[in-house]
């Protein structure tokens, strides 16, 4: 996406290789917790949630904590990730590099659908119990 001229933001430890490999991507190298954890999701327009191929991932914290911060995802289609949203009506999903351009470009240049999905995601992580508290209590309960 930096290639293409998009402006790209990473946060998180393990990047330090990649700082000044192009003008577009900001390499901030560095964790982000809590409040800022929530800050940098809601700072961004779209927040890219790639899964770890090598563990199989087919969901990850990210798939719920950024709509829980009333954040745009845009990840990567998994039938888990299907089961947690509704496409392009909670979270937006892609399969390919070329699908996953394209919907960047979209979703930058529409304000207006991305604040919906964006809001409705929010809406689906607290009326589904997503939250660590609803999930714990659930826990508790089968104990």
């Amino acid at each position: 996406m930096a290639e293409n001229g998009i402006k790209v933001v990473v946060w998180g430890n393990g990047w330090g290789a990649w700082v000044n490999k192009n003008p577009n991507l900001i390499i901030k190298n560095q964790p982000l917790y809590s409040d800022d954890y929530a800050k940098a999701i809601n700072a961004a327009k779209v927040n890219l949630c790639f899964l770890r191929k090598i563990n199989r991932d087919e969901v990850t914290s990210r798939s719920v904590e950024i709509p829980a911060c009333g954040g745009f995802m845009l990840a990567e289609k998994t039938k888990r990730h299907l089961e947690f949203f509704q496409e392009g009506k909670e979270a937006v999903f892609f399969d390919s590099e070329e699908e996953l351009h394209q919907k960047v470009k979209k979703y930058l240049a529409d304000d207006g659908t991305r604040l919906v999905i964006a809001k409705a995601g929010r809406e689906r992580c607290i009326k589904s119990g997503y939250s660590m508290k609803a999930q714990l209590s659930g826990m508790l309960r089968k104990i």
